[in-house]
């Protein structure tokens, strides 16, 4: 940078202007340490190559002069697009030197010479340049301090002097390292004109000083430092040099009554319409009390209901009780008589017993215990073999018709068990790697359900996780979740650019999960962050009334005329960011990313600088369930949708083959548990064709023995005639008892008998005629 006077020797001064003399700076930009730069009264140029430091020198003068909320740094590089973007005071006060990637995220920041805590100064001494003893002098100086961890101009604490004495930056910086000390300095000056925290009082004074009039005026100066960014003279005119007409105040008051009449027109219009609805109800209403009282009154009948029944079931169940104690009676005295005769009837028995054994009943009482052995053992031979058949007839094996395919059956099975086992060995494997396809289909299932049915909840297409964050923190804040937008939900894809969604989607993404915050909401927002955990990791940033305008692109093919900003309050600050970070060149292969800087493929292969390339594969580039920008998410919703059926269609396919596996292995085990059960048995155990045969030997012989005694078979008929008596009279005498002991049925009280014929067990008609539903 060179300093030139522009006026030659003996050129007018005009003393008693007053005029810049010089200009020092303290830890300002990337003039690290003290530097001090003489302004020639003359006339002063600045020159030198980009980058030197001539726009910081400039902003220095402005950062003094001009308020904080009409300051703009660089004004004059606003129109070019390289070196201009970005600056802030606090961004002065760190010294930022260049904006890097990170590694990770491939998020964009600024690198700093000072990154901890840190302070900075601007002095500027202004003379009246009167010969003699008339020279005078103020120094107007503003000193700053930020702390470690901040990084915004709302962060940024200063301090602003008045002074009509000699000094210099160099005697602050004691003052400056832990903070600034206000107290020390206003010690150490006593004679300042003026120190404190406020520019407007600071302003006032030292433009009395310097004698420039009104606020216009630094304004004016501070705009004519930039002209280049002037568009035209009216401009100039009516923003500087031109008060405010008073009539725009009467317009805004105009404006401001008709606003309150509409609203007021508007609220007695509604008041007028609530009271034609309300008429409306008038009838209803008064229905509904009707019907009420009519209600009221039939809920007192139904709660006596209960109590008039049970009365009347009771009188109903003593009429039955009456009936049931004559028949109970009667019935005692047929099985009293009954007993008699079972009694009477067994000694007979007993009797015509002791004559068959006198007359040779003893081996015909052996033969008979023979013959009741073995009809028991053939029916438990033929119970058993009847379980075997049925369990092998399960397992589709033909019983053994005799004893030799018995013993091959026996054999088979020690061969077909290590069989088994070796297959449920192969088969349990098959069957845990479904089991683990089909948790992994279900899982899936559950998570694009969850997501489905958040996404039916709300337009965006930005993980749940990030939405509930951002609602939970605009709640906080006690705003809409409409006011923090994040950026990905007002950008989308353009539709003749679509097959090129994932390879855009994967090189904007860091701004996509951006939340925007507009610059009055952000103190709300940052105190509400800080006193929540979020579950989540949720990015926002503060987006000013007036961002930078966006650069130009540097091709055609830049991403950045793919892409569709929604309009709206949000959409400049997108437009300069996509444009500042964004602008990659979209090539059609590999071989296309060395023409740029930065750019991408289809394929999602991404170079972010001339060194560093990407290909972040974790899912795949057309993956529409991960995309995240839209205007809404219908058509993430439809992707879903398909998905989801496709999902669950594979998960029943996984319980299909895991079911018919299962299947395949039961089989084979009830087969062999069936073997088995056939192993464990002996042949006899099973052979019916042998047990028959003995029961019938042991027959033959009864048969064979009644016909050698004539008298043996008179008495055994007089005994069967005898043991059948006895019998037909227990029958008797346990029917008796039987329907002595039923209990009798009683009038129910309902409607049509309960619904079911019971009557109450008396002769004749079912209850009284004039009783419930008679």
């Amino acid at each position: 940078m060179n300093v030139v006077d522009t006026l030659g020797p003996g050129a007018a001064v005009q003393p008693g202007q007053w005029r810049l003399e010089r200009v020092e700076v303290l830890n300002w930009g990337t003039f690290q340490g003290h530097h001090g730069v003489d302004v020639a009264r003359k006339g002063f140029l600045l020159t030198g190559h980009s980058g030197s430091g001539k726009s910081s020198l400039v902003d220095a003068i402005a950062a003094v002069l001009t308020p904080r909320g009409k300051l703009r740094f660089n004004a004059a590089a606003q129109d070019s697009s390289a070196k201009g973007e970005d600056r802030s005071l606090a961004s002065y006060v760190r010294g930022a030197w260049r904006r890097s990637a990170d590694d990770e995220t491939g998020e964009v920041s600024s690198d700093y010479l000072r990154p901890g805590a840190t302070f900075s100064g601007i002095l500027l001494r202004y003379g009246n340049g009167t010969p003699g003893p008339g020279n005078e002098t103020r120094l107007l100086i503003k000193l700053y301090h930020l702390r470690r961890g901040s990084n915004t101009t709302a962060d940024v604490s200063e301090l602003s002097l008045l002074l009509n004495e000699e000094a210099s930056l160099a005697d602050f910086i004691d003052h400056l390292r832990n903070g600034i000390e206000t107290r020390r300095i206003k010690a150490g000056w006593p004679r300042a004109l003026a120190i404190t925290d406020k520019h407007s009082a600071f302003a006032s004074r030292f433009c009395r000083e310097l004698g420039i009039s009104g606020d216009n005026g630094v304004l004016l100066l501070h705009k004519t430092q930039s002209a280049k960014s002037l568009g035209n003279l009216d401009e100039l005119f009516r923003t500087f040099m031109l008060d405010t007409p008073d009539t725009f105040a009467l317009a805004d008051n105009a404006v401001e009554q008709f606003a309150e009449l509409s609203e007021a027109h508007r609220l007695v219009v509604e008041a007028r319409n609530q009271v034609t609805q309300l008429e409306r109800l008038e009838e209803p209403i008064r229905a509904y009390e009707d019907n009420t009282a009519v209600a009221a009154v039939a809920e007192i009948q139904r709660s006596a209901l209960p109590a008039f029944k049970n009365a009347w079931r009771l009188q109903l169940a003593r009429e039955a009780q009456v009936g049931a104690e004559a028949l109970s009676a009667s019935t005692q005295h047929r099985a009293e008589r009954a007993a008699v005769q079972v009694r009477e009837l067994g000694e007979a028995s007993a009797l015509a017993q002791r004559q068959v054994d006198r007359q040779g009943g003893d081996a015909i009482k052996t033969q008979r215990e023979w013959i009741a052995i073995a009809q028991a053992d053939e029916q438990r031979i033929i119970s058993r073999r009847a379980e075997l058949a049925g369990r092998l007839e399960d397992v589709y094996i033909a019983f053994p018709a005799g004893f030799d395919d018995f013993q091959e059956l026996r054999a088979t099975m020690g061969q077909e068990k290590d069989n088994f086992a070796a297959a449920k060995q192969a088969s349990d494997t098959t069957i845990l790697e479904i089991h683990e396809k089909r948790a992994a289909s279900s899982e899936r299932v559950r998570g694009l359900e969850t997501e489905l049915k958040s996404l039916h909840l709300r337009r965006s297409n930005l993980d749940d996780r990030l939405v509930r964050a951002r609602d939970l923190v605009a709640r906080t804040a006690g705003l809409p979740a409409s006011a923090f937008p994040f950026a990905g939900e007002l950008m989308e894809v353009r539709k003749e650019f679509l097959d090129w969604s994932g390879a855009i989607e994967r090189v904007i993404r860091p701004l996509a999960t951006v939340m925007l915050v507009p610059q009055a909401h952000l103190v709300k927002v940052r105190q509400a962050v800080d006193g929540l955990f979020l579950d989540s990791r949720l990015v926002f940033e503060a987006v000013p009334l007036r961002p930078e305008p966006p650069r130009a692109t540097g091709s055609q093919r830049s991403l950045l005329h793919r892409v569709q900003v929604a309009e709206g309050p949000m959409a400049p600050w997108i437009h300069s960011a996509l444009s500042r970070s964004y602008d990659y060149d979209c090539v059609d292969s590999a071989d296309g990313l060395a023409g740029s800087n930065q750019a991408v493929t289809q394929a999602g292969q991404v170079k972010r600088s001339a060194t560093r390339y990407e290909k972040d594969d974790r899912h795949r580039v057309d993956d529409r369930s991960q995309w995240v920008l839209g205007f809404d998410n219908q058509e993430k919703i439809e992707h879903l949708t398909k998905l989801a059926q496709t999902t669950r269609a594979e998960l029943a396919r996984h319980r299909q083959e895991l079911d018919a596996r299962q299947g395949e292995v039961d089989a084979a085990r009830n087969r062999i548990e069936a073997l088995a059960a056939l192993y464990d048995t002996d042949w006899t155990d099973i052979d019916a064709t042998a047990a028959t045969a003995h029961r019938k030997s042991r027959e033959e012989s009864l048969v064979q023995l009644l016909a050698s005694s004539g008298d043996l078979r008179a008495a055994e008929s007089a005994a069967r005639e005898a043991n059948g008596r006895v019998e037909a009279a227990r029958m008797r005498s346990a029917q008796s008892s039987k329907k002595r002991q039923r209990p009798a049925r009683i009038w129910c009280g309902s409607k049509n008998h309960c619904g079911t014929r019971h009557h109450c067990g008396r002769r004749g008609p079912h209850g009284p005629r004039n009783g419930p539903g008679s």
